[in-house]
């Protein structure tokens, strides 16, 4: 739907969880607006910033940092390598290459939460029949906050959403092959940024698994990848 294409469009803008939340919030929900609101140059005030920063989700990238969801996140754009396209924040303009690995680094908005935006690591079904990352629902319901789909107050009352949570392991297991086989193919074509890129995704899936989700032959791969 729309609300759903303007989350990602503010994901891929590069703004990051608490102000896309905030944005949410300020819209009481609604996607577009909010989308609309940080284009604006709208910010959230520092108190409210606050609030919604201590929502977060288990799902880390990389290192436990806090990151923005953009694809492009944290990696030096180093160009072209010499006679190639051009470059624009990291991006090879007109590259094919360029193109697969936008796809690979699109994540599935149903397999996501709707208060952080990251894919689901321990979803759960809130009162409202959302589903959401379990921290970060327990956390909106801690700071009184309103349900995001019928806009009134939340109950305690959750639980476990088993088939989400397999279908967000599954989905990250697999997309975390596809990215180590684009990662090595970039390298091999002296597309480093690329391949740093595809490489850096595919260890946040992974580490994001669960010990006896991790596929050894993907935990291998990922080895051979970043020796």
């Amino acid at each position: 739907g729309k609300g759903a294409a303007a989350r990602q469009k503010m994901r891929d803008a590069g703004f990051g969880h608490v102000e896309i939340t905030a944005a949410l919030q300020q819209a009481k929900g609604d996607g577009v607006k909010a989308l609309d609101l940080l284009l604006s140059g709208w910010k959230p005030e520092r108190s409210h910033t606050g609030d919604v920063g201590a929502v977060g989700c288990p799902f880390s990238r990389g290192d436990g940092a806090r990151h923005t969801a953009s694809p492009y996140r944290g990696v030096p754009g180093r160009g072209a390598k010499p006679g190639g396209a051009r470059t624009a924040g990291g991006r090879v303009l007109g590259s094919p290459r360029q193109a697969r690995l936008d796809v690979l680094l699109t994540e599935d908005t149903d397999l996501s939460c709707p208060i952080t935006l990251l894919l689901f690591q321990q979803p759960v079904v809130a009162s409202d029949g959302g589903i959401y990352e379990r921290a970060a629902v327990v956390k909106l319901m801690q700071l009184g906050g309103l349900s995001p789909i019928t806009l009134c107050k939340l109950s305690p009352e959750i639980s476990p959403a088993e088939d989400v949570k397999m279908r967000a392991t599954a989905f990250m297991s697999a997309r975390a092959l596809e990215l180590l086989d684009f990662a090595q193919e970039a390298h091999k074509a002296d597309a480093y940024v690329m391949a740093v890129q595809a490489a850096e995704r595919a260890k946040e899936y992974v580490a994001a698994l669960d010990n006896e989700d991790r596929d050894p032959a993907l935990v291998r791969k990922l080895r051979e990848t970043w020796r």
